[in-house]
């Protein structure tokens, strides 16, 4: 499956500290390996997956058809579920 960011998201990486972005980017590399193990989330009829690295959670979603994994969402826990 390839990894793909959403352009929001790639901005976010900029601001984020050089530490937490290599944790971040082992984070990507174990989701690209095995996408379903983490926490999954049920939103209507949308199915989102939930990464935690430090304070951050990453949000993403799985198209199967297409085998692309599509991270939509990196931010703080106290912002990243507001407006899903």
């Amino acid at each position: 499956m390839r990894l793909t960011l959403h352009p929001k998201v790639a901005r976010a990486m900029q601001r984020i500290d050089r530490e937490t972005k290599q944790r971040m980017e082992r984070k990507f590399s174990s989701i690209k390996s095995n996408p379903f193990g983490q926490k999954r989330l049920e939103l209507g009829e949308d199915i989102v997956y939930c990464a935690r690295v430090g304070n951050f959670r990453i949000l993403y979603e799985i198209a199967i058809a297409d085998e692309e994994i599509s991270i939509f969402r990196i931010d703080k826990r106290s912002r990243v579920y507001k407006n899903l």
